[in-house]
């Protein structure tokens, strides 16, 4: 079961953004929201809240314009849920041609006839086109009308759906199946509430860096529940009885512990010489450990194989480290690393490699000959 939607996304007040994506309006002062807004729409797995298919595009854009660059991700044996702000005939019709199973709720203004009554409650009845007035071109679909049985509430909700036997689902499966929908709200809830934190405000100052900022979310986001989906697999729990705000705060505090590794290299072996990352001459900075977007982390990291020049006690150290020049390398402390978020970048990608990490054996390495396992997590 997979359902689709559709949220927005603050981003800072600049030139560039505001007249790419444009920002909402307001019934105060200039008459217009205070942030650019981005939007989004995502497909997501409902039993485990995977994101597995995003798009982004301006506010001005609607939903229904976005969700066609998603479609290419349905396969046979999906059932498609969606609301009824997103019911079109030519979006109904794409979809279904995919050859997933679809079951969107519709308004209450659409003309379904009944063709068929089936035992049930369904019937059979057909949709077309918003300008075929004559109905020379139907696509039949199955209806489903329901109330949730309250005393003070007597909404009637209508669904249509492409399964059109009521043997292979029955009217009761399939109402209680919509209700997985909500899933995709609490996923999106998670990214923008408690990965984001609360009055999530983008910091990317261009269109190109918004839309990039957006995917490193989903990906940590989908990182975080692969882990939190092996583990329930590994209980043989539900993924919904895990706690996706500890698993967050659990990979934070991870992140400061992999964010603080020096990138200097040593060898475990205490009777072969240790070998230091050099410092050419002219010699540079420390590396950062948390570069601009531009910068890989790859190339801030890499060590040299220079040997690093060798100062005597009596004159100062010109490596620039700010650590005692004879201080062994192992026993250096790496520069203190700020807290992540998401004001720094590398913090996306070290929680996406320490979460992979958890999913993977420990490494084996060699050393002196003996055997030892990794400690790196």
């Amino acid at each position: 079961m997979v359902a689709v939607d559709g949220t927005v996304f603050d981003v800072p007040d600049t030139g560039a953004n505001s007249g790419f994506f444009g920002r909402p309006g307001s019934g105060r002062g200039q008459q217009r929201g205070a942030y650019p807004q981005v939007r989004v729409a995502a497909l997501v797995e409902c039993g485990t809240h995977a994101v597995f298919a995003a798009v982004t595009g301006p506010l001005s854009v609607h939903e229904r314009r976005l969700i066609p660059g998603l479609l290419g991700r349905l396969e046979p044996g999906m059932l498609l849920m969606a609301d009824r702000g997103i019911t079109g005939f030519e979006l109904w019709r794409a979809a279904s041609d995919t050859g997933a199973d679809l079951l969107w709720r519709v308004r209450k203004n659409i003309v379904l006839p009944a063709l068929e009554a089936f035992d049930d409650g369904s019937y059979l009845s057909e949709i077309v086109a918003a300008g075929d007035r004559k109905r020379r071109d139907p696509v039949r679909v199955r209806v489903i009308e329901y109330t949730l049985g309250r005393e003070d509430d007597d909404t009637v909700y209508r669904l249509i759906t492409t399964i059109c036997n009521p043997q292979e689902a029955s009217a009761a499966d399939l109402a209680g199946l919509y209700h997985q929908r909500w899933e995709i709200e609490n996923t999106l809830d998670e990214i923008k509430t408690f990965q984001g934190g609360h009055h999530l405000v983008l910091r990317s100052q261009y269109p190109d860096g918004v839309e990039q900022e957006i995917y490193g979310f989903l990906l940590v986001h989908h990182a975080l529940r692969d882990v939190m989906h092996r583990t329930a697999h590994q209980a043989g729990l539900d993924p919904d009885r895990l706690s996706f705000t500890r698993t967050l705060r659990i990979a934070r505090r991870h992140v400061t512990d992999q964010a603080a590794l020096s990138p200097l290299t040593t060898q475990s072996s205490p009777d072969e010489p240790q070998q230091v990352a050099a410092v050419t001459t002219p010699a540079p900075p420390p590396a950062t450990l948390h570069p601009p977007c531009h910068q890989t982390q790859d190339g801030q990291l890499a060590p040299q194989t220079h040997p690093p020049p060798q100062p005597t006690p009596t004159t100062r150290s010109n490596n620039h480290t700010g650590h005692p020049p004879n201080q062994p390398a192992s026993t250096r402390k790496a520069p203190k690393s700020p807290a992540p978020g998401r004001d720094t970048c590398i913090a996306c990608i070290t929680a996406v490699n320490w979460v992979q990490s958890l999913v993977f054996p420990p490494v084996t390495v060699k050393a002196s000959g003996r055997s030892r396992a990794s400690q790196d997590r």
